[in-house]
């Protein structure tokens, strides 16, 4: 049965970054279902032994959340909507459970599978590109999925990979493989022209230089490499739209987010305290002039708290200060610095990343998560970490 376990641990991570290109019946994604069906047999495998461990402070505050989320579901306009978001929230939080049980003796071959993952991901965009197929707007999008979210996901791949090169140097086979899935992947995320994904791409580089002395080596050689890349095969009109990022925001040309801002934030204050209830931030005739982004508030933060209130945003805050706070720990005791710079990293980017994306509904999102939490903890300093295995 760990072997099984193990199986579906990796097929989540390589299916996460581009399994919205195969939807499964009742809408259920790849990932989510292997995520789901993990979940199910370390349960039963528990059951069985009878070898559970206390359960941790953040899954308690998960499930409060959740919780909280159907009450406020139960007042809300469309309670089907509610059931359906509150349905996606338990399988996504299953996937950080059931990364965060087997990070810590998985770590690499899960890292491994995420950034073939999203090589695969980058192969289809690539493909796109080769045959004229783009979207809309001119930016490369993987097929049923955002270029924004996509980009997220090859953000954390970037930093993913150093992590790998920095783990395995005595391995040079497995360094090319590194610097070659590093390149694809930066010229991939310059394909979604996301400029929100630059600014966590730098957060990321930055925990690199700190945390990786390996990593800091090869980056500075990818710079100019990363640089030819882009002016030899990124179309022009991106690498405009990539660059113009300052005279943009000076004009007030950055997608009209605050348009979309100032209406969830006026949803949010008809119902301060229990919110809206998940999956009803929708556009009504009032909001005609945002309806192009079919609607969710481009804001992690503000989505949250506009649909489960002040209450339920309060305790998904509590789970993000208990991770920031874990990760600290982790640093103050003496674990690696490549292992705390990837975790680091990786969560400032997806903090940041929020402020400009509704990632809430994102695989990613729940997939960091459940690395931060699967560092190795010393007990005493916030309790016994959750082991399943």
């Amino acid at each position: 049965m760990l072997r099984i376990e193990r199986f579906l641990l990796l097929a989540t991570a390589f299916f996460l970054p581009w399994n919205k290109a195969f939807v499964l019946p009742l809408s259920l994604e790849i990932c989510n279902l292997t995520a789901l069906l993990g979940v199910a047999m370390m349960a039963i495998r528990v059951f069985y032994t009878g070898k559970a461990k206390p359960i941790p402070i953040w899954v308690l505050l998960l499930g409060v959340w959740l919780v909280l989320g159907i009450y406020s579901g139960l007042h809300a306009a469309s309670l089907g909507s509610s059931l359906r978001r509150t349905i996606m929230y338990s399988i996504l939080i299953g996937s950080t459970i059931l990364v965060a049980s087997k990070f810590e003796e998985h770590r690499i071959p899960l890292m491994k599978a995420f950034v073939r993952g999203c090589l695969m991901m980058v192969a289809t965009m690539i493909y796109m590109v080769a045959t004229g197929n783009l979207a809309g707007d001119g930016r490369i999008e993987p097929p049923n999925q955002d270029g924004n979210e996509a980009a997220g996901h090859i953000v954390i791949a970037i930093l993913g990979c150093f992590w790998i090169f920095e783990k395995e140097s005595g391995f040079k086979a497995r360094q090319v493989e590194s610097v070659v899935s590093l390149l694809v992947l930066i010229a991939g995320m310059m394909l979604t022209g996301s400029r929100g994904a630059i600014f966590a791409l730098i957060i990321c580089l930055m925990a690199v230089t700190f945390g990786m002395r390996k990593g800091r080596t090869i980056l500075l050689g990818l710079v100019p490499a990363a640089v030819i890349l882009a002016i030899l095969f990124v179309p022009p009109y991106l690498l405009t739209r990539i660059t113009g990022f300052a005279s943009d925001a000076k004009e007030g040309k950055l997608s009209k987010r605050d348009l979309v801002w100032a209406v969830v934030y006026s949803k949010w204050q008809r119902t301060p305290w229990i919110g809206v209830g998940p999956g009803n931030l929708v556009e009504t005739e009032a909001d005609k002039d945002v309806s192009f982004y079919s609607f969710v508030a481009h804001n992690t933060f503000l989505e949250i708290l506009s649909e489960h209130g002040l209450v339920g945003f309060s305790v998904f805050a509590g789970f993000l200060i208990l991770m920031l706070w874990q990760i600290l720990i982790v640093a103050k005791c003496g674990g690696a610095r490549s292992d705390t710079a990837l975790i680091a990293g990786a969560f400032a980017s997806i903090l940041v990343s929020g402020l400009s994306l509704s990632l809430n509904n994102s695989e990613v999102l729940w997939f960091v998560f459940g690395m931060v939490l699967g560092l190795p903890v010393p007990n005493h300093a916030i309790g016994e970490e959750m082991q399943i295995a």
